[in-house]
């Protein structure tokens, strides 16, 4: 009787072991939204660094991968699903931002960024986006918005 009531006490504590939901590093209590809840005020997180051969030399990368680059045109890359993207670096071909004005209204965009692929630019908004296709509602396109990222 008592290995019965040892085998039902295990059985009914597996499910109490399987609802984890998220992981916090350096929190008691990860928040809900995330998978991954990394908490400090003295230090950051390290994402893997490696040189291109490296990077491209990881077999069936999953789609979201991110590592760092440390040669050739440095910077953080994120494989997409079919080829690894450059996030931003180092060598980053960005020359700074252009005032630009569309509609009336005057703001500012990555110097380069082809018009054709944002909506047009709020009053006074700033714009450090990157997108991947044509748009007309991509970017920051508010009064004195701000938008960065990708596809934002």
């Amino acid at each position: 009787m008592n290995s019965f009531l040892k085998t039902i006490v295990f059985i009914l504590l597996i499910p109490c072991t399987l609802q984890a939901q998220n992981i916090g590093i350096g929190t008691t209590s990860p928040d809900s939204s995330a998978k991954l809840d990394i908490s400090g005020t003295d230090g950051g997180i390290l994402i893997p660094r490696m040189s291109g051969v490296q990077r491209d030399s990881i077999e069936s990368p999953a789609t979201g991968l991110l590592i760092f680059q440390i040669d050739g045109a440095s910077g953080f890359y994120f494989y997409d699903g079919t080829a690894w993207t450059l996030l931003s670096g180092g060598s980053s071909s960005i020359s700074g931002l252009e005032e630009i004005t569309e509609a009336g209204n005057t703001g500012y965009r990555i110097s380069g960024r082809d018009p054709a692929y944002f909506g047009n630019i709020g009053s006074e908004a700033i714009d450090l986006s990157y997108s991947s296709s044509p748009s007309t509602s991509a970017g920051a396109s508010g009064i004195h918005s701000f938008a960065s990222g990708m596809d934002a």
